[in-house]
Protein backbone atom coordinates (compact mmCIF):
# COMPACT_ATOMS: atom_id res chain seq x y z
CA UNK A 1 0.00 0.00 0.00
CA UNK A 2 1.34 3.21 -1.10
CA UNK A 3 2.56 5.93 1.81
CA UNK A 4 2.51 9.45 1.39
CA UNK A 5 3.17 12.93 3.29
CA UNK A 6 0.27 13.96 5.62
CA UNK A 7 2.32 17.61 5.01
CA UNK A 8 2.70 18.15 0.91
CA UNK A 9 0.67 14.73 -0.36
CA UNK A 10 4.29 13.46 -2.01
CA UNK A 11 4.50 9.67 -2.34
CA UNK A 12 7.46 8.64 -0.13
CA UNK A 13 9.06 5.11 0.41
CA UNK A 14 7.31 2.82 2.74
CA UNK A 15 10.26 2.82 4.89
CA UNK A 16 10.86 6.14 4.86
CA UNK A 17 10.48 8.21 7.91
CA UNK A 18 10.91 11.67 6.66
CA UNK A 19 9.40 13.16 3.61
CA UNK A 20 12.17 13.79 0.58
CA UNK A 21 9.73 16.67 -0.73
CA UNK A 22 9.13 19.06 2.82
CA UNK A 23 11.22 17.44 5.42
CA UNK A 24 8.30 16.39 7.29
CA UNK A 25 8.04 13.12 9.79
CA UNK A 26 5.72 10.50 8.13
CA UNK A 27 5.44 7.94 10.94
CA UNK A 28 5.72 9.40 14.12
CA UNK A 29 1.34 9.03 14.57
CA UNK A 30 1.40 5.21 14.23
CA UNK A 31 4.25 4.67 16.65
CA UNK A 32 2.73 7.50 18.92
CA UNK A 33 -0.49 5.66 18.09
CA UNK A 34 0.49 2.29 19.66
CA UNK A 35 2.28 3.44 22.61
CA UNK A 36 -0.81 5.58 23.55
CA UNK A 37 -2.87 2.23 23.13
CA UNK A 38 -0.12 -0.15 25.02
CA UNK A 39 -0.45 2.70 28.03
CA UNK A 40 -4.21 2.74 28.01
CA UNK A 41 -3.95 -1.20 27.78
CA UNK A 42 -1.97 -1.13 31.21
CA UNK A 43 -3.63 1.07 33.10
CA UNK A 44 -6.75 -0.94 32.58
CA UNK A 45 -5.36 -3.77 33.75
CA UNK A 46 -4.20 -1.97 36.91
CA UNK A 47 -7.40 -0.84 37.40
CA UNK A 48 -9.40 -3.92 37.30
CA UNK A 49 -6.59 -5.13 39.97
CA UNK A 50 -7.19 -2.18 41.94
CA UNK A 51 -11.04 -2.90 41.48
CA UNK A 52 -10.61 -6.36 42.91
CA UNK A 53 -8.55 -5.95 45.43
CA UNK A 54 -11.48 -3.43 46.92
CA UNK A 55 -13.97 -5.79 46.17
CA UNK A 56 -12.41 -8.49 47.76
CA UNK A 57 -11.35 -6.58 51.25
CA UNK A 58 -14.93 -5.40 51.25
CA UNK A 59 -16.30 -8.61 50.98
CA UNK A 60 -14.42 -9.84 54.01
CA UNK A 61 -15.16 -6.51 56.11
CA UNK A 62 -18.80 -7.36 55.43
CA UNK A 63 -18.37 -11.26 55.98
CA UNK A 64 -16.88 -10.28 59.52
CA UNK A 65 -19.07 -7.34 60.71
CA UNK A 66 -22.28 -10.37 59.76
CA UNK A 67 -20.04 -12.37 62.28
CA UNK A 68 -19.50 -9.70 65.08
CA UNK A 69 -23.21 -8.98 64.72
CA UNK A 70 -24.70 -12.40 65.30
CA UNK A 71 -26.85 -12.25 68.47
CA UNK A 72 -27.99 -14.72 70.99
CA UNK A 73 -31.95 -15.25 70.69
CA UNK A 74 -31.70 -14.24 66.57
CA UNK A 75 -32.35 -16.74 64.21
CA UNK A 76 -29.82 -17.28 61.04
CA UNK A 77 -29.41 -20.50 57.82
CA UNK A 78 -26.80 -22.50 57.39
CA UNK A 79 -27.15 -25.20 55.72
CA UNK A 80 -29.88 -27.37 54.34
CA UNK A 81 -32.18 -30.52 54.79
CA UNK A 82 -35.01 -32.12 53.19
CA UNK A 83 -37.78 -30.62 55.89
CA UNK A 84 -41.28 -29.71 53.86
CA UNK A 85 -41.23 -33.92 52.58
CA UNK A 86 -41.35 -33.61 48.74
CA UNK A 87 -37.63 -34.63 47.69
CA UNK A 88 -38.68 -33.75 44.29
CA UNK A 89 -38.01 -29.48 44.87
CA UNK A 90 -34.60 -30.15 46.67
CA UNK A 91 -33.44 -29.32 50.43
CA UNK A 92 -34.43 -26.56 52.49
CA UNK A 93 -32.35 -24.10 54.53
CA UNK A 94 -31.77 -24.88 58.26
CA UNK A 95 -32.85 -22.16 60.81
CA UNK A 96 -30.71 -21.48 63.87
CA UNK A 97 -31.02 -19.99 66.76
CA UNK A 98 -27.82 -18.60 68.48
CA UNK A 99 -27.48 -19.87 71.78
CA UNK A 100 -24.17 -18.54 72.57
CA UNK A 101 -21.85 -15.50 70.36
CA UNK A 102 -18.31 -15.33 71.54
CA UNK A 103 -16.11 -13.59 69.17
CA UNK A 104 -15.96 -15.44 65.39
CA UNK A 105 -17.70 -18.27 67.06
CA UNK A 106 -21.59 -19.06 67.57
CA UNK A 107 -23.39 -22.01 69.06
CA UNK A 108 -26.33 -22.78 67.25
CA UNK A 109 -29.65 -25.08 67.65
CA UNK A 110 -32.01 -25.93 65.30
CA UNK A 111 -35.25 -24.44 65.27
CA UNK A 112 -37.13 -27.29 64.06
CA UNK A 113 -36.45 -31.22 64.80
CA UNK A 114 -34.84 -32.11 61.77
CA UNK A 115 -35.87 -35.87 61.67
CA UNK A 116 -36.70 -38.52 64.02
CA UNK A 117 -35.11 -41.31 65.12
CA UNK A 118 -34.43 -43.92 67.96
CA UNK A 119 -31.02 -43.09 69.90
CA UNK A 120 -29.33 -46.45 69.52
CA UNK A 121 -30.27 -49.51 66.75
CA UNK A 122 -27.60 -52.02 67.55
CA UNK A 123 -28.04 -52.52 71.09
CA UNK A 124 -30.60 -51.68 74.04
CA UNK A 125 -28.05 -50.47 75.84
CA UNK A 126 -25.60 -46.94 75.02
CA UNK A 127 -23.93 -43.93 76.61
CA UNK A 128 -23.62 -40.89 74.26
CA UNK A 129 -20.53 -41.70 73.44
CA UNK A 130 -21.58 -45.41 72.11
CA UNK A 131 -24.84 -44.39 70.68
CA UNK A 132 -25.64 -44.71 66.99
CA UNK A 133 -27.51 -41.21 66.98
CA UNK A 134 -24.11 -39.94 67.19
CA UNK A 135 -22.73 -41.65 65.02
CA UNK A 136 -25.37 -40.39 62.84
CA UNK A 137 -25.24 -36.99 63.33
CA UNK A 138 -21.45 -36.65 62.92
CA UNK A 139 -21.11 -38.32 60.02
CA UNK A 140 -24.67 -39.01 57.53
CA UNK A 141 -26.17 -35.58 59.11
CA UNK A 142 -22.99 -33.49 58.46
CA UNK A 143 -22.85 -34.69 55.17
CA UNK A 144 -25.97 -34.40 53.90
CA UNK A 145 -26.71 -30.98 55.75
CA UNK A 146 -23.78 -29.27 54.69
CA UNK A 147 -21.47 -28.48 51.64
CA UNK A 148 -17.84 -29.09 52.28
CA UNK A 149 -17.25 -25.05 52.77
CA UNK A 150 -20.22 -25.25 55.37
CA UNK A 151 -18.50 -28.05 57.15
CA UNK A 152 -14.66 -26.42 57.40
CA UNK A 153 -16.91 -23.85 59.78
CA UNK A 154 -18.43 -26.41 62.05
CA UNK A 155 -16.01 -26.47 64.88
CA UNK A 156 -15.39 -29.49 66.95
CA UNK A 157 -15.98 -29.47 70.66
CA UNK A 158 -15.26 -31.79 73.51
CA UNK A 159 -18.09 -32.24 75.78
CA UNK A 160 -18.92 -33.75 78.81
CA UNK A 161 -21.32 -36.24 79.25
CA UNK A 162 -22.34 -35.94 82.98
CA UNK A 163 -24.65 -38.80 84.34
CA UNK A 164 -28.05 -38.13 85.28
CA UNK A 165 -30.05 -37.23 88.77
CA UNK A 166 -34.17 -37.67 89.17
CA UNK A 167 -35.74 -37.19 91.89
CA UNK A 168 -38.05 -34.03 93.72
CA UNK A 169 -37.19 -30.83 93.97
CA UNK A 170 -37.69 -28.80 97.11
CA UNK A 171 -41.27 -27.70 96.40
CA UNK A 172 -42.09 -31.47 95.46
CA UNK A 173 -41.87 -31.53 91.47
CA UNK A 174 -39.92 -34.04 89.98
CA UNK A 175 -37.21 -32.84 88.23
CA UNK A 176 -34.16 -34.53 85.88
CA UNK A 177 -31.01 -32.30 85.74
CA UNK A 178 -27.07 -33.03 85.85
CA UNK A 179 -26.65 -31.55 89.27
CA UNK A 180 -27.10 -33.11 92.39
CA UNK A 181 -27.62 -29.47 93.97
CA UNK A 182 -30.91 -29.51 92.30
CA UNK A 183 -32.69 -32.67 93.45
CA UNK A 184 -33.35 -32.83 96.71
CA UNK A 185 -34.68 -36.12 97.38
CA UNK A 186 -32.62 -38.28 94.47
CA UNK A 187 -34.72 -41.52 93.47
CA UNK A 188 -32.50 -42.07 90.27
CA UNK A 189 -28.83 -41.60 89.30
CA UNK A 190 -26.66 -42.65 86.93
CA UNK A 191 -22.81 -42.47 86.52
CA UNK A 192 -20.74 -39.55 84.33
CA UNK A 193 -19.81 -41.06 81.05
CA UNK A 194 -16.74 -40.22 78.34
CA UNK A 195 -16.05 -36.91 77.19
CA UNK A 196 -16.14 -37.00 73.63
CA UNK A 197 -15.08 -34.78 70.60
CA UNK A 198 -18.34 -33.70 68.13
CA UNK A 199 -19.37 -31.01 65.84
CA UNK A 200 -22.45 -31.87 66.25
CA UNK A 201 -24.71 -33.23 68.91
CA UNK A 202 -27.28 -32.51 71.77
CA UNK A 203 -28.10 -30.52 74.41
CA UNK A 204 -27.79 -32.17 78.31
CA UNK A 205 -30.48 -32.15 80.41
CA UNK A 206 -28.66 -28.98 82.10
CA UNK A 207 -28.47 -27.42 79.39
CA UNK A 208 -31.72 -27.90 77.77
CA UNK A 209 -33.42 -26.53 80.94
CA UNK A 210 -31.00 -22.92 80.96
CA UNK A 211 -31.70 -22.13 77.67
CA UNK A 212 -35.52 -23.58 78.09
CA UNK A 213 -35.91 -21.05 80.86
CA UNK A 214 -34.23 -18.00 78.93
CA UNK A 215 -37.41 -17.54 76.72
CA UNK A 216 -35.08 -18.30 74.17
CA UNK A 217 -35.50 -21.13 73.22
CA UNK A 218 -39.13 -22.73 71.91
CA UNK A 219 -41.08 -25.67 71.77
CA UNK A 220 -39.55 -26.95 68.57
CA UNK A 221 -42.13 -27.92 65.89
CA UNK A 222 -41.46 -31.36 63.60
CA UNK A 223 -41.02 -30.22 60.55
CA UNK A 224 -43.11 -32.37 57.94
CA UNK A 225 -40.66 -34.64 56.54
CA UNK A 226 -39.89 -35.50 60.26
CA UNK A 227 -43.52 -35.55 61.10
CA UNK A 228 -44.13 -38.33 58.71
CA UNK A 229 -40.97 -40.54 59.80
CA UNK A 230 -42.44 -40.21 63.22
CA UNK A 231 -46.00 -41.26 61.86
CA UNK A 232 -44.47 -44.32 60.09
CA UNK A 233 -42.20 -45.36 63.38
CA UNK A 234 -45.43 -45.26 65.16
CA UNK A 235 -47.47 -47.27 62.48
CA UNK A 236 -44.14 -49.81 62.35
CA UNK A 237 -44.71 -50.20 66.02
CA UNK A 238 -48.02 -50.74 65.95
CA UNK A 239 -48.50 -52.98 63.64
CA UNK A 240 -45.64 -55.01 65.51
CA UNK A 241 -48.11 -55.17 68.39
CA UNK A 242 -50.90 -56.20 65.89
CA UNK A 243 -52.34 -52.82 65.63
CA UNK A 244 -52.89 -51.23 62.24
CA UNK A 245 -55.35 -48.60 62.27
CA UNK A 246 -53.68 -45.99 60.64
CA UNK A 247 -56.30 -43.74 60.43
CA UNK A 248 -56.97 -43.30 64.00
CA UNK A 249 -53.22 -43.53 64.85
CA UNK A 250 -53.03 -40.28 62.65
CA UNK A 251 -56.50 -39.06 64.27
CA UNK A 252 -54.82 -39.09 67.72
CA UNK A 253 -51.52 -37.29 66.64
CA UNK A 254 -54.30 -34.75 65.35
CA UNK A 255 -55.96 -34.74 68.99
CA UNK A 256 -51.90 -34.37 70.48
CA UNK A 257 -51.26 -31.34 68.22
CA UNK A 258 -54.52 -30.13 69.14
CA UNK A 259 -53.04 -30.26 72.63
CA UNK A 260 -49.67 -29.72 72.42
CA UNK A 261 -49.15 -27.50 69.25
CA UNK A 262 -48.74 -28.56 65.91
CA UNK A 263 -45.99 -30.54 65.02
CA UNK A 264 -45.39 -31.81 68.56
CA UNK A 265 -42.94 -33.83 69.57
CA UNK A 266 -40.39 -35.43 72.39
CA UNK A 267 -36.64 -34.56 71.49
CA UNK A 268 -33.89 -36.24 71.97
CA UNK A 269 -31.09 -34.73 74.79
CA UNK A 270 -27.15 -36.51 75.15
CA UNK A 271 -27.80 -37.21 78.67
CA UNK A 272 -28.59 -40.81 79.64
CA UNK A 273 -31.59 -41.91 81.59
CA UNK A 274 -32.11 -43.53 85.17
CA UNK A 275 -30.66 -47.39 83.97
CA UNK A 276 -28.91 -47.62 80.91
CA UNK A 277 -31.32 -48.36 78.40
CA UNK A 278 -32.60 -44.89 78.47
CA UNK A 279 -32.15 -41.32 77.89
CA UNK A 280 -33.23 -38.24 78.09
CA UNK A 281 -35.84 -36.55 75.93
CA UNK A 282 -37.84 -32.85 76.58
CA UNK A 283 -41.50 -33.11 76.28
CA UNK A 284 -44.60 -32.33 74.11
CA UNK A 285 -44.43 -28.84 75.73
CA UNK A 286 -41.04 -28.72 76.22
CA UNK A 287 -41.62 -27.59 80.31
CA UNK A 288 -40.16 -30.71 81.51
CA UNK A 289 -37.62 -33.66 80.68
CA UNK A 290 -39.01 -37.07 80.87
CA UNK A 291 -37.35 -40.52 80.24
CA UNK A 292 -37.07 -42.63 76.90
CA UNK A 293 -35.94 -45.92 76.07
CA UNK A 294 -33.60 -45.92 73.66
CA UNK A 295 -34.70 -48.13 71.04
CA UNK A 296 -37.85 -45.97 70.60
CA UNK A 297 -38.18 -42.84 68.91
CA UNK A 298 -37.54 -39.34 69.15
CA UNK A 299 -37.03 -36.25 67.15
CA UNK A 300 -33.32 -34.50 66.65
CA UNK A 301 -32.53 -31.20 67.29
CA UNK A 302 -28.96 -30.87 66.28
CA UNK A 303 -26.58 -28.46 68.22
CA UNK A 304 -23.21 -27.10 67.05
CA UNK A 305 -20.83 -24.29 66.75
CA UNK A 306 -19.47 -22.73 63.45
CA UNK A 307 -17.03 -20.28 62.66
CA UNK A 308 -19.44 -16.60 61.66
CA UNK A 309 -16.43 -14.90 59.62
Amino acid sequence: MAKFCRKCGVKVDEKADICPNCGAKVSPEKRKRSHVIIIFVVCLVFALLFVAIFLYRWMRRTQNDVGKQIEVGETIEFGSYEQDNNVSNGKEPIEWIVLKSEDDHALLMSVNCLDYKSYNTESTEATWETSSLREWLNNEFMDEAFSARERKRVRAQTIENLGLYAGMDEDGSWIVTNSEEYVKNVLYQTEDSNETEDRVYLLSADESILYLSSGDVERPPLTEYAEEKFLEATLKQAEESGYNDEEAIRERYAELEEKYGEGCCYWWLRSPGISDDTAAVVSYEADEIQIQNLAEGAAIRPVLWIETN
